[in-house]
């Protein structure tokens, strides 16, 4: 299991993106202080992760990614 964390700032706090791949799945969170910041958690397996780059050009981590920073930038 691969782990791993982003560090961003949102609204005068630091929060992180705690990224978790198992070999077959990647999953995203978002936390602040060390809880999570939301009730989401953001997943895409590899075969569809690669499908998406191969077909679209379009990386799907780094557009989950987009995604829950926007969620926390947007008080979602």
């Amino acid at each position: 299991m691969h782990f791993w964390t982003i560090p961003f700032s949102a609204h005068g706090k630091n929060y992180e993106i705690r990224i978790v791949f198992d070999g077959l799945t990647f999953r995203l969170r978002v936390f602040l202080d060390g809880q999570p910041a939301n009730q989401f958690e953001y997943s895409v397996s590899l075969e569809t992760a690669m499908d998406m780059e191969t077909y679209t050009g379009v990386k799907a981590v780094e557009e989950l990614i987009t995604v829950a920073k926007d969620h926390v930038q947007r008080k979602v």
